[in-house]
């Protein structure tokens, strides 16, 4: 417990320094707020580390099908259309509470793995004309994000999922709240449990191809 505090404290300080304020804390995940000026919606920072190596938690996050499983809110997640060997676009739904309606997003990410610190990314930025609308969803018009995927050593992994947006049209002030702070932090929660799944645990990802060999 005390290790953790102290991580968490040491995100906290590096974090601080960006312009982003520590919104929520608990159970081994941090969750930092900013404005950013032209986006409906506070930027988001969520942090935390998982006892897995890289490989584990990069498996999990490509297998898109499995979102509405362990991300907040998140009702429907699949691919669409592969655009190279490290790229892809895919079809995101963000269930809202009624009378609220349900937010659509088509989001282009890209795989990458730096050379020098082995840190995985996958860096999402929303192309809302890519698809056809659905009339019974608002089209997020706007969003970008990042998951970085940080070895710590073999058997653990900083991961990091930052996320800006502008949700279209009116979002109550509840909801809004929610989407930057309780959603990221039940998000990671949720993370550090199926990273442990030995489908994920044990999976290995060529980051040339995003080819994932899925453990048993």
């Amino acid at each position: 417990m005390l290790r953790s505090a102290v991580v968490l404290a040491a995100v906290g300080l590096a974090a601080a320094g960006d312009g982003w304020v520590q919104d929520r804390t608990g159970d081994g995940v941090t969750v930092f707020t900013k404005e950013v000026p032209g986006y409906g919606l506070k930027a988001f920072k969520a942090v935390t580390r998982v006892n897995v190596g890289v490989d584990a938690v990069a498996a999990l996050i490509g297998d898109a099908g499995s979102f509405p499983k362990w991300y907040a809110d998140c009702s429907e997640n699949r691919i669409l259309k592969k655009l190279g060997p490290n790229e892809y676009l895919s079809y995101f739904v963000n269930d809202s509470p009624f009378p609220v309606t349900d937010r659509d997003s088509i989001m282009h990410t890209v795989v990458a793995q730096d050379a020098q610190t082995r840190a995985v990314t996958f860096t999402m930025v929303g192309k809302p004309k890519e698809a056809p609308e659905n009339p019974d969803r608002v089209r997020v018009p706007r969003v970008e994000g990042r998951w970085t995927l940080l070895p710590i050593s073999a058997e653990e992994t900083e991961v990091t999922l930052e996320m800006k947006s502008d949700p279209g049209g009116s979002v109550p002030a509840f909801l809004a709240n929610q989407q930057v702070t309780v959603g990221p932090h039940k998000t990671l929660l949720n993370l550090r449990k199926w990273v442990q799944k030995p489908r994920y645990k044990n999976a290995k990802v060529d980051y040339a191809t995003v080819e994932v060999t899925y453990g048993q």
